[in-house]
């Protein structure tokens, strides 16, 4: 038996990061209901044509259960709080 399932806990999820692509992204925004958050991750770029305009090129969309919204915050939290302890900007 394993240690997690001697104390009850969920195992720790294995990730394949196989087939994982990275995206640079500068912009987040989010919509939440009841049932799910939707978190939009983008990317700016000036307009072509020499104008003052920045457009937003979107890059992914997550659909999130409320549970896994929940963690992704608390995460966030942490790492957040982790950062400002160390001075990072």
């Amino acid at each position: 038996m394993s240690e997690s399932e001697a104390s009850g806990a969920p195992p720790e999820p294995h990730w394949d990061v196989s087939a994982m692509r990275n995206h640079a992204c500068d912009v987040v925004s989010a919509v939440g209901t009841a049932g799910e958050v939707v978190v939009n991750f983008g990317a700016t770029h000036r307009d072509a044509g020499g104008g003052e305009g920045i457009t937003v090129e979107p890059r992914r969309k997550f659909a999130l259960q409320p549970r896994a919204a929940q963690n992704l915050r608390d995460v966030l939290r942490s790492l957040i709080a982790e950062a400002d302890a160390e001075g990072d900007p």
